[in-house]
């Protein structure tokens, strides 16, 4: 069974009011640990962030590709930043996250940037109320956007769900039980 030894965050950001359609967003970024040791001993597993200093982490999409600019929408549907599975993941243990959000205004091309923090103690509907980011559990975070004056932040707790499982093994592709009539690679 694969089990997420990180923590996965997915910003969410909506327009609200009548003046987040005059400002873009440019870029998010989060400070965190990147590097650490994945440990594996029967059935148990935990990751462990070395003791570095943190380092800016900046939201990709999908195809690792750094996030483009985005128009501010209502985004009724709640698409993450970047596109759906668009996220940051980080070490777990972690008590705040500190992010910043850098911004646009369309028309006079000024730029500027609000940081705040998400903490793990006030994160809502956990079922298990924590004061650390858990492994394994992903962390919407809303961004309410009503324009250049004021920004609101609020989060919630996603729990990954499980996707199914594979057991492979690789006796089974030895004696041609695929119907490629083949065992050579890419064939």
């Amino acid at each position: 069974i694969f089990n997420h030894a990180l923590t996965r965050f997915n910003f969410i950001a909506n327009g609200v009011g009548d003046k987040y359609d005059t400002i873009e967003i440019l870029a998010l970024e989060v400070k965190s640990v990147n590097r650490g040791r994945l440990y594996i001993s029967e059935g148990e597993y935990s990751f462990v962030a070395e003791d570095i200093a943190p380092v800016v982490l900046t939201l990709r999409d999908v195809d690792d590709n750094i996030l483009e600019v985005q128009d501010v929408t209502a985004n009724t549907d709640n698409t993450p930043l970047g596109g759906d599975d668009a996220c940051i993941m980080v070490p777990p243990g972690m008590d705040n996250l500190p992010v910043t959000l850098k911004f646009r205004l369309k028309e006079s091309r000024q730029t500027f940037e609000h940081k705040f923090t998400v903490k793990a103690s006030e994160i809502k509907n956990q079922s298990r109320p924590s004061d650390k980011f858990q492994a394994g559990h992903s962390y919407d975070i809303y961004i309410r956007i009503y324009g250049p004056e004021k920004i609101q932040i609020s989060s919630t707790l996603q729990p990954w769900l499980n996707g199914g499982e594979s057991d492979i093994d690789p006796d089974d592709f030895e004696g041609g039980d695929d119907d490629s009539g083949t065992d050579e690679p890419g064939n």
